[in-house]
């Protein structure tokens, strides 16, 4: 199963070589980031432990035009660690999402588009509740796939919407807790829903050094309105100098197939950032 995903990636970008034989207009945005916390104490009578944290991450665009058609990549991989004290090292975020929209201008008030992606995480994640850590995911495992089409409406360059028919699968093979349907005997290592998915992006220059950038993924499986699944991202980024920013993001997510409350995802850093093209 760990080979699907760089199977399909092989796949999708085979079949857009293929497609755009003469590539047409072919734009690129890859933007690296790298951001270190660091603090230490000796002697320090009003107490404190010794910390070190950092993180990593690239945001790429890579799309293809030729005539009506269009086909936007979008690829998010963040990886980061902290260390406190005298504890082992943990994660603070780890991310692997990868996406790709087909869509066909077709002149009228909206296009026809066909879109997939695919979410998972570069290595294990654990449970500290307890007095020994529990491995709770790793690479794969889970991994989420969707595949919509429909139809979307684009505001410029500022906001991007699209509404469609989706399929959405997710797989696992020692965590099967993410894909479990509780009301069965068994434990199921793998869910497939269909339903409807709404997609809303927004990239907002507030200032010419200040960017908003904010996505808002809702799937329903049409059963009830309490199992809509909402995948809400925003991140707010100032460009302090032309390789230093600062960056404020906020994750929202609803999964009452995980949990029966939002959670929730804040992170605030200050780093090098870098644009490759």
């Amino acid at each position: 199963m760990k080979r699907l995903l760089p199977l399909l990636l092989a796949f999708v970008f085979a079949a857009q070589v293929s497609y755009c034989g003469g590539w047409g207009r072919v734009k690129i945005k890859l933007i690296g980031n790298f951001n270190l916390t660091q603090a230490s104490f000796s002697n320090w009578t009003q107490g404190g432990e010794n910390m070190l944290g950092w993180q990593s991450g690239i945001d790429g665009d890579f799309t293809l035009e030729k005539g009506a058609s269009e086909i936007a990549n979008k690829i998010k991989l963040n990886y980061g660690m902290s260390k406190i004290g005298d504890a082992e090292a943990r994660k603070s975020v780890d991310e692997i999402n990868i996406g790709s929209v087909y869509t066909y201008r077709a002149g009228l008030f909206v296009d026809p588009y066909i879109a997939i992606n695919a979410l998972t995480q570069f290595t294990k994640g654990y449970d500290y509740s307890q007095s020994t850590r529990v491995a709770i995911s790793d690479f794969m495992d889970p991994v989420y796939f969707s595949e919509s089409v429909g139809i979307g409406k684009r505001y410029g360059e500022i906001l991007r919407s699209r509404l469609g028919f989706a399929l959405k699968q997710t797989l696992t093979h020692k965590y099967p807790s993410y894909s479990d349907d509780p009301s069965t005997p068994k434990a199921e290592k793998s869910r497939f829903e269909a339903g409807a998915q709404f997609v809303t992006e927004l990239s907002l220059k507030l200032t010419q050094k200040i960017l908003l950038s904010s996505s808002l993924v809702a799937f329903s499986n049409l059963k009830a309105t309490r199992e809509i699944d909402v995948t809400w991202d925003t991140t707010l980024s100032a460009e302090v100098e032309k390789y230093v920013s600062v960056n404020l993001g906020v994750k929202v997510l609803y999964d009452r197939d995980l949990s029966a409350k939002r959670q929730v995802k804040q992170g605030l850093s200050i780093g090098l950032t870098y644009a490759f093209i």
